[in-house]
């Protein structure tokens, strides 16, 4: 099962995103965990850094959708990321954070289903257990392939990774 999480300031934005995914779902047979979030903030980033792929508006009032990847970017580094805009001249700006992708709002289906099918299969190549690292009020998700070991001193953990 794959999680994904939508992040739009326009609540039947999210909606039509949800059913496109379930929608497609049925379709090829995969199984999905959807989240939708109206508008990025702090609370909202750290439930979406647990998603696989990630559909993230660029404008929005509170944070926009570059700040917002960025701030996921850093918690977890392997997470798709597809830009929704209505303009296109926006995503250029997706290659500063790696997103996969953008998608022209309003969404139509065709479109979406190439780009999240292109998602889907970048997010099948990252198989690798995660496990989540909370530290000064911030988190972040590290691949289990990369941690050595890990020491415990009193009460604090040391991950030694690659």
């Amino acid at each position: 099962m794959y999680k994904v999480g939508i992040i739009d300031d326009e609540e039947s934005a999210c909606a039509e995103l949800e059913r496109m995914v379930s929608d497609y779902g049925k379709e090829k047979g995969v199984k999905f965990s959807v989240s939708g979030f109206i508008g990025a903030d702090d609370t909202s980033l750290d439930n979406i850094v647990a998603n696989d792929i990630v559909f993230l508006d660029i404008e929005m009032p509170r944070m926009n959708g570059m700040e917002a990847a960025r701030k996921i970017r850093r918690a977890d580094c392997d997470v798709v990321i597809i830009f929704l805009t209505r303009m296109a001249q926006y995503a250029i700006k997706g290659y500063e954070v790696e997103a996969l992708d953008f998608l022209v709002k309003p969404v139509s289906y065709a479109d979406f289903e190439v780009k999240f099918g292109r998602a889907v299969r970048n997010a099948a190549s990252r198989t690798d257990d995660k496990i989540e690292i909370r530290m000064d009020g911030s988190c972040m998700w590290l691949p289990v392939s990369q941690i050595y070991y890990i020491e415990v001193i009193k009460h604090d953990l040391i991950y030694h990774t690659k």
